[in-house]
C-alpha cells in the first residue's frame, strides 16, 4: 500500500508491531498504523519460524 514490507529476521517469522498504551501493550496491524499519534514507538513482534523439513538427497527420491 505504501511502499513497505514487513521486517525480516532469519529464522523467524514477523508477527506484527506491538505498541504500548495507556491501557497495556497490544499487537496492532499495518492498516492501524496510520491511528497511532505521531512519535508512537512500535517494537517487532517476532515468532520462530517452524523448521523446514530437510531436502531430499537424490539416493532419497529413487
Amino acid at each position: 500500500m505504501n511502499g513497505f514490507s514487513d521486517p525480516v529476521r532469519a529464522g523467524y517469522t514477523f508477527a506484527g508491531w506491538r505498541v504500548q498504551t495507556e491501557s497495556g501493550e497490544r499487537t496492532v496491524a499495518w492498516t492501524e498504523l496510520s491511528e497511532l499519534a505521531d512519535g508512537t514507538t512500535l517494537t517487532a513482534v517476532w515468532t520462530p519460524a517452524p523448521e523446514e523439513p530437510p531436502a531430499e538427497t537424490p539416493e532419497e527420491q529413487a
